[in-house]
């Protein structure tokens, strides 16, 4: 999906996760068709694997928080390193819904209005939750328990099951129906070039490696452009060593 050699052009929570998501649920995207079965929606599988990613990276945090678990300073410090990304990561995926997406389907669809308000009932929550979580996990590092953190990951697991269930369920549909495959790459397009981080970018790419399914990882992998595999290359190393520690005991647990 993505062909430019420029780097500019793999950030962004629905640009670069849309490259790296794509094969995860090929078979599972929401397609609209004609009557004679010729296809004529956008595939959303991509959207819909980034959400899986987004599940089972919060589902992680929330375990790695979980009551009793005591962590050293290099621990603490670590699980702020990773919430700081990961919330970046939320940030930046709520955004360009926001400001692309979901306006886009707003003027193709004016019924959508009601579960709009919805949306940006939740992506406001979200936004308080993550300002929370960095005061949280800012205190874990400062020497504080879990606790605070691990309320607060609950809450946000919550939170976003309720809502990408919704979306995948409402939105995403949608998209399929009513926009075809050079619409919906636009919207891509221009999500790439709204915010261009190489800080998200460094974080993101081993992060959504590390929480996409291995055969679907394997897929991208054979043909992912080279930028992408060079910074693939230059941060995995790193950022597998920041999952040992953040995970630790339930890595396992939080990778199945």
């Amino acid at each position: 999906m993505i062909q430019s050699p420029d780097l500019s052009h793999l950030a962004t929570a629905i640009g670069d996760e849309r490259m790296l998501a794509r094969a995860e649920a090929a078979h599972t995207s929401p397609r609209a068709t004609r009557s004679d079965d010729r296809p004529t929606g956008c595939d959303v599988g991509d959207y819909l694997a980034i959400h899986g990613v987004i599940r089972r990276a919060t589902r992680a945090l929330r375990l790695a928080t979980a009551p009793g678990r005591v962590v050293d300073a290099r621990t603490a410090e670590a699980l702020r390193t990773y919430w700081t990304g990961y919330a970046m990561d939320l940030h930046g995926h709520h955004t360009v819904e926001d400001t692309i997406f979901f306006p886009a389907l707003a003027e193709r669809d004016p019924s959508v209005s009601a579960e709009l308000v919805r949306s940006d009932g939740d992506h406001a929550e979200l936004d308080e939750l993550i300002s929370m979580g960095h005061a949280a996990f800012g205190a874990i590092e400062a020497g504080d328990d879990l606790a605070a953190a691990h309320d607060l990951m609950v809450r946000l697991e919550r939170l976003m099951t309720e809502h990408l269930d919704f979306e995948d369920a409402d939105f995403l549909p949608r998209f399929a129906r009513l926009f075809d495959q050079s619409e919906y790459d636009a919207m891509h397009q221009r999500a790439v070039k709204s915010s261009t981080s190489l800080k998200h970018l460094a974080f993101v790419v081993p992060f959504i490696a590390t929480w996409i399914a291995p055969d679907a990882w394997r897929s991208l992998w054979s043909t992912a452009p080279l930028p992408l595999r060079v910074v693939y290359r230059l941060t995995k190393r790193r950022h597998a060593r920041l999952v040992r520690t953040v995970f630790g005991p339930v890595l396992a647990e939080a990778l199945a």
